[in-house]
C-alpha cells in the first residue's frame, strides 16, 4: 500500500459529532453531477486520533495505518451511490 496517495479530510463537525457518533445523523460522500470520467477514491479511518501525516513522516505510524482494522477500506466512493460513514467513524478512541 502506497501511503504517498493517502490523503487527509477535515470535516468540523460542530454541535453534530454526539448524533453522528451514536448514528442519529448520518454524512455521506458522493461524486456531484460535474465530475468528469470515472473518479473514485476508498476511504480509510486514520490511525491517528489527532488525524495528522504522521503516517507520512514516521515508520511506526505508517505501520499502525496499514495494519489491523485500520488496513480495510471503509468503502469506496465512485458513481452516484454515496458512500455512508459509519458511526464509529465519530466515536473517539475507537479503531
Amino acid at each position: 500500500m502506497n501511503l504517498e496517495d493517502f490523503t487527509r479530510l477535515y470535516v468540523h463537525l460542530g454541535a453534530f459529532y454526539q448524533e453522528l457518533a451514536n448514528g442519529t445523523f448520518k454524512i455521506g460522500l458522493k461524486w456531484s453531477g460535474n465530475a468528469t470520467g470515472t473518479p473514485k477514491i476508498k476511504v480509510y479511518k486514520s490511525a491517528d486520533a489527532a488525524g495528522s501525516d504522521s503516517y507520512l513522516k514516521n515508520d511506526a505510524a505508517a505501520t499502525a495505518q496499514v495494519s489491523g482494522a485500520f488496513r480495510n477500506a471503509l468503502g469506496e466512493v465512485s458513481g452516484s451511490t454515496p458512500l455512508v460513514l459509519p458511526a464509529d467513524v465519530f466515536r473517539r478512541g475507537e479503531p
